[in-house]
């Protein structure tokens, strides 16, 4: 068992190695994607997945605060990168992409 991305809602959901090449979706995008009706474990899915989007978005607004104050010091990169790292995000793609990016932002920095 792998972990993949939702092609929907970008969350990380298991897959079966056979099927990792394959555009995936969650389960809970698959049930909305055909019209089934979310249990309670779905809306509880349904709110972790507004936590998590809520923290990126948070993350992503200090980010360009950052960019825009064009003073940035190595310890505040650092702070950010602890804040959005993937492992405290279920290894989203947007914590994956501004972890990066504040990677190659603190290389500049040496």
């Amino acid at each position: 068992m792998i972990f993949r991305s939702c092609r929907r809602c970008g969350l990380p959901h298991p897959v079966e190695a056979r099927w990792a090449s394959r555009p995936s979706q969650c389960l809970r995008c698959w049930k909305l994607s055909k019209g089934y009706d979310l249990t309670k474990a779905d809306q509880a899915m349904e709110a972790v997945h507004g936590y998590y989007t809520d923290k990126i978005k948070t993350i992503e607004a200090r980010l360009d605060a950052v960019e825009r104050s064009g003073s940035v010091d190595r310890a505040r990169v650092d702070q950010l990168i602890k804040l959005c790292h993937p492992d405290r995000h279920r290894n989203t793609p947007a914590s994956n992409d501004a972890t990066a990016w504040l990677l190659r932002m603190r290389e500049t920095l040496n």
